[in-house]
């Protein structure tokens, strides 16, 4: 017969190894998700990345009618560079997250916004009843840019482009990309939209600066 200080002994020693087992395994499981989260987000803003964007982009093109609009928009910081290289990374890493942010306020559940990169975003909108939607949440991202920072002013460009003009995320993303490298050529801060005509002329525009 084991002794009864022994039996409560072994109690509990097993109480505390299930405890410890519990711990352990909230922490992988925390740590897990921590890595799926760094994996699909951008670690400066804390949106989505691409990869989502390529996700939810396949999931709302397959859910649309044939011959149904889906309007992705390309956001461009204007002047972000010489801003970053005056101030240094860290304050231009405040501004891409306080932009990020404002724009993230001006969107509705189901919409998508990413950073594609550097100081460019990419928006996909699930919500929106014609061409005048698109522009009016556009111009409400444009507005939300420009109100002044704590660190500054800053401004943006940005490119509208219409599903199935082009017919999968990155060909669409490139029509908006080269309508907002348009709107850099015009004089900035401002809203366009792809058109087919524009095919002849916007490939060409320059990249130089952002």
């Amino acid at each position: 017969m084991v002794p009864l200080y022994a039996s409560i002994l072994i109690i509990f020693s097993f109480s505390r190894f299930n405890r410890s087992l519990s711990e352990t395994l909230e922490r992988l499981e925390e740590e897990r998700a921590t890595v799926a989260h760094m994996a699909n987000h951008d670690p400066l803003t804390g949106l989505p990345n691409m990869r989502i964007m390529e996700i939810r982009a396949k999931q709302a093109f397959a859910m649309a009618k044939r011959g149904q609009a889906r309007p992705a928009l390309f956001i461009d910081l204007d002047h972000f560079k010489p801003f970053n290289d005056e101030l240094g990374r860290d304050v231009g890493d405040m501004l891409l997250k306080e932009a990020s942010a404002r724009m993230r306020t001006m969107l509705r559940e189901g919409d998508s916004l990413v950073r594609s990169g550097g100081d460019e975003f990419l928006v996909l909108l699930t919500h929106f009843n014609d061409e005048g939607d698109v522009l009016s949440v556009a111009e409400k991202i444009r507005n939300a840019v420009v109100r002044p920072f704590k660190l500054g002013v800053a401004e943006c460009s940005i490119g509208i482009a219409f599903y199935p003009d082009g017919d999968y995320l990155q060909s669409l993303s490139r029509l908006a990309d080269n309508a907002m490298y348009g709107v850099k050529r015009s004089g900035k801060n401002g809203i366009r939209i792809w058109r087919n005509e524009d095919a002849e002329v916007l490939p060409d525009y320059s990249r130089a600066e952002g």
